[in-house]
């Protein structure tokens, strides 16, 4: 499990912990708990805020974001590759939500956000694809022995993504969570969490308690999918963050006379 430490004045750190042994109550024997090593793999400077992470399905490499700046750096949690930064997003402040949807293909969030005043500017979101599958993967796999994966220079050389914007969002107050929305068929998501297209992204609006759906192939339509109460942030908060990250989870109901089960 990966887990990434925030707050704006502070050293940020990036850790691995494995994931714990949980105590089941009786009358189920459960094994004991055993010792973890917890590592650090990168410490960010003062002044970093890392928000988000995705862990690449092909190689395991990490892929941040930060409110601080407007890219995503790769870190390697099992080779000495230092930290590579593999976007830049010119004319925004931060990047926010990032998911992979296929296998080697994220969506990432751009957009301004002042750390001064704690605000996000109105209208200046966008929604950009990286696309790994062009990168030369021998070059940046952890369990590869090829000589190039001892060469931090050749990996970064051949590890950046193609960076394709697919929709700005010109009325959304602060996009910030990413989750994958599969086709209502089942034969277009054969794994779940890699569903083939046609499937759309579902995205957050912190800021308007509104959550919008975007259809990442063409034409990318946009739709305000649903604004609530509950989504929206507190009145006297600061800053104003309500909805913030999601999740999505489709089940089979059954299978019926030929037409596959009911999502």
């Amino acid at each position: 499990m990966y887990l990434h430490l925030l707050h704006p004045l502070l050293h940020i750190s990036i850790l691995t912990l494995p994931l714990p042994t949980f105590s089941l109550p009786n009358p189920i024997t459960s094994p004991q708990s055993t010792p973890h090593t917890v590592s650090t793999l990168h410490e960010f400077s003062p002044g970093t805020w890392v928000e988000n992470l995705a862990v690449r399905s092909t190689n395991n490499h990490i892929l941040t974001t930060f409110v601080s700046a407007p890219q995503v750096v790769q870190l390697s949690p099992s080779s000495p590759i230092p930290p590579q930064t593999i976007a830049t997003f010119p004319g925004y402040t931060s990047t926010l939500g990032i998911i992979e949807a296929e296998r080697d293909i994220f969506y990432v969030v751009a957009g301004n956000f002042s750390l001064k005043t704690f605000t996000p500017t109105i209208g200046s979101w966008s929604v950009f694809r990286l696309d790994f599958r062009d990168c030369d993967p021998q070059s940046h796999h952890p369990n590869n022995n090829n000589n190039n994966n001892n060469n931090p220079s050749s990996a970064a050389k051949n590890s950046a993504p193609k960076i394709t914007k697919i929709a700005d969002f010109p009325t959304a107050g602060l996009l910030n969570g990413l989750a994958i929305l599969p086709s209502p068929s089942p034969s277009s998501h054969p794994h779940p969490n890699h569903p083939n297209p046609p499937y759309k992204i579902l995205i957050a609006d912190s800021n308007l308690g509104a959550i919008y759906t975007l259809n990442p192939h063409p034409p990318h339509q946009i739709t305000h999918t649903l604004t609530h109460p509950l989504l929206s942030p507190n009145a006297s908060a600061t800053p104003r963050i309500g909805i913030n990250g999601l999740h999505s989870r489709f089940l089979g109901l059954g299978e019926g006379e030929g037409k596959g089960d009911k999502w």
